[in-house]
């Protein structure tokens, strides 16, 4: 138990700073605590990451935030980016392309539309494998909402 929480405690802090949408990549886990988790683990460590912040205002997907070093920002994504498409796909509610990045495997190149001081470009991001604080941060996240105790057992809820 104390790696796992050198895992999600760090996690946790991060979670102001780079939140991310776990759902996607989780199933039904029907055996112990620590075989779920490490299942979750080895499922994430192929899921693609791009380091990158969104917000919702009205009907725009706005940029927040990037990684330092995260794809996103290499892909040349700057703070204040609305955008519009993802590979195509025309996005105007964060849940959508949340959704979307869920799906994203490391090593999918992403193409982004977006507008930058009234102009429209696209951006290309190579995604990659999530760093382990990341993946702990997602773990954390799909802990804090599904696991619960019942009759004194760990259970994490579908």
């Amino acid at each position: 138990m104390k790696g796992f929480k050198s895992i999600v405690l760090p996690a946790l802090v991060l979670a102001l700073a780079i939140p991310a949408s776990a759902e996607e990549g989780f199933q039904k886990c029907d055996k112990d605590f620590q075989t779920c988790i490490n299942e979750i683990v080895k499922n994430l460590q192929t899921r693609g990451w791009i380091g990158i912040s969104l917000s919702q205002i009205d009907d725009k997907i706005v940029v927040k935030d990037m990684a330092q070093d995260g794809p996103s920002r290499k892909g040349g994504f700057k703070v204040g980016d609305v955008i519009v498409a993802l590979n195509g796909t025309k996005y105007t509610e964060l849940d959508g392309i949340i959704a979307a990045h869920a799906k994203v495997k490391a090593g999918d190149v992403l193409t982004y539309k977006v507008i930058r001081d009234g102009k429209e470009q696209e951006l290309d991001v190579l995604s990659k494998g999530a760093p382990a604080n990341v993946i702990g941060l997602w773990i954390g996240e799909y802990i804090l909402q599904h696991y619960v105790t019942v009759d004194g057992e760990k259970v994490l809820l579908p």
